[in-house]
């Protein structure tokens, strides 16, 4: 194989291919030095290839077919060609996700400029969807070398369990704005960037990215409701 590579180089470094047999040549002689001049021919369109046959010898016009699929192995190095397969993506956005927090989760209402703070815990639920914004991506990390139709019911029950864990650390980032529970649903854009940000290595480097997230009501209980309130008084 790497003598092949060599010769193939070789022959890349020049403009003129002069090929030779030995002297008296037979058949066989003669039918490689033909084919060889052909594949090069279909190989090289822009190079000079050039061969003397013998006197009163012909070649074959009918033999383009097979000396074009030997050109083509010729040119990955006596290797055949890659298999060239073709698969389709739906890169159209994917609703209808549902999610609900099973377990509060722990979130910091902040006002930095009265120095106020306390962490409270927060049950949400709602709707997300996704997008395949990197196809590529997605095939080398998730759906592989597939026979059949990759479905989103493969992966959705993944997915969520990933959401669900993102949302701490996304909420810990919309905390760091001084937002409280209740502006979050209102928050769409900078909660789907946070996601996002907190999904890097879940998702977005699998292909797959946060499209829209729609937030019901977020629920304290009742003693941190109240402990917020009277502080928002204070102000």
């Amino acid at each position: 194989m790497e003598q092949m590579r060599a010769i193939l180089d070789k022959i890349k470094e020049y403009d003129r291919i002069i090929l030779f047999r030995h002297k008296r040549p037979d058949g066989d002689a003669i039918g490689s030095t033909l084919g060889l001049r052909e594949i090069l021919r279909l190989t090289y369109p822009e190079k000079e290839i050039l061969l003397e046959l013998p006197e009163g010898q012909r070649i074959c016009g009918k033999c383009g077919g097979t000396f074009k699929a030997i050109g083509k192995r010729f040119t990955y190095g006596g290797d055949t060609g890659k298999d060239q397969r073709v698969y389709y993506f739906n890169t159209k956005e994917i609703m209808g996700n549902k999610f609900g927090t099973p377990s509060p989760i722990i979130f910091e209402v902040m006002n930095k400029r009265i120095g106020f703070s306390r962490t409270v815990n927060v049950r949400c639920n709602g709707v997300y969807s996704y997008i395949i914004s990197n196809p590529l991506l997605f095939y080398t990390k998730v759906c592989g070398n597939v026979e059949q139709a990759f479905t989103r019911d493969q992966i959705d029950e993944q997915m969520k369990t990933e959401f669900v864990s993102a949302l701490q650390p996304a909420f810990g980032a919309l905390a760091e704005l001084e937002l409280r529970p209740a502006q979050i649903p209102a928050k769409a854009n900078e909660l789907k960037k946070a996601m996002n940000e907190a999904l890097q290595a879940e998702w977005v480097d699998r292909g797959i990215a946060v499209a829209k997230i729609a937030l019901n009501p977020i629920t304290l209980n009742d003693e941190d409701m109240k402990k917020i309130k009277e502080k928002l008084l204070e102000e």
